[in-house]
C-alpha cells in the first residue's frame, strides 16, 4: 500500500479488505486470494469508511462533507448523505449513525432516509462513535473527552460516564520492547 492511504478495514464477513487515501480511490482486495478487486473511485479525499454488518454496503465519508453509500456487489452508489463525513453502522445494519462536529444523526438504511437527530450541542466536539456488540448501546466521545452513551431501544441517554482524560505524561508514554507481551512459542 502507498503511504497516502489513510484508512482501512475488513468487511465483517472477512472476505474483503478496503483501504482509502488521498488518491480518492477505495482499493479493495479479496482476502483469500490476496488479489486486488475492482475498487470505488470518489472525486474527493476520502476520510472514513464503514462496512455494513452483512458486508453488502460500504459507507464512504468524503472531505466535501458527504457520506456516500455504495453496494459492494455491483459498485453502485445508492445514496449521498450531505453534511456528515463520519459514520458507523449499527450491528444489525439497519441504522447508520452519522457524525460531524457536534451533530449525531440517525439514518435509516433500508428507507435511505433521515431517522432523526441524536445530538446537536454546539458546546461539544464529537470525535468518535461505536456500538456495543449487541447493538443495545451507542457511545460517542466528545471534547473534552466525556463518554456519552445512548440506549438504542429508546435513544435515551442515561447518566453520563465520567471524563476519560488522562494526565499529560500518560498520553505521551511509549511502550518499550521489554514491556510488550510476547507470543507463546509453538
Amino acid at each position: 500500500m502507498n503511504a497516502d492511504q489513510w484508512s482501512l478495514g475488513f468487511s465483517p464477513n472477512g472476505r474483503t479488505l478496503a483501504a482509502t487515501g488521498t488518491r480518492a480511490v477505495v482499493k479493495l482486495w479479496d482476502v483469500t486470494s490476496h488479489k486486488e478487486i475492482p475498487g470505488i473511485t470518489i472525486e474527493d479525499t476520502i476520510l472514513h469508511l464503514s462496512f455494513s454488518a452483512d458486508s453488502s454496503l460500504l459507507a464512504i465519508g468524503v472531505q466535501d462533507g458527504t457520506t456516500r453509500l455504495w453496494t459492494l456487489a455491483d459498485r453502485q452508489q445508492i445514496a449521498i448523505i450531505p453534511n456528515y463525513p463520519y459514520q458507523t453502522f449499527s450491528p444489525d445494519g439497519r441504522i447508520l449513525v452519522l457524525r460531524h462536529n457536534e451533530d449525531l444523526k440517525l439514518w435509516d438504511v433500508a428507507k435511505r432516509a433521515d431517522a432523526g437527530d441524536l445530538a446537536n450541542d454546539p458546546s461539544r466536539q464529537l470525535s468518535d462513535t461505536t456500538f456495543s456488540p449487541n447493538g443495545n448501546l451507542l457511545a460517542s466521545l466528545d471534547y473534552p473527552q466525556q463518554v456519552l452513551v445512548w440506549d438504542t431501544g429508546n435513544w435515551v441517554q442515561p447518566a453520563p460516564f465520567p471524563s476519560v482524560q488522562t494526565p499529560t505524561s500518560a498520553r505521551h508514554s511509549v511502550p518499550t520492547a521489554a514491556s510488550l507481551p510476547r507470543a507463546a512459542a509453538q
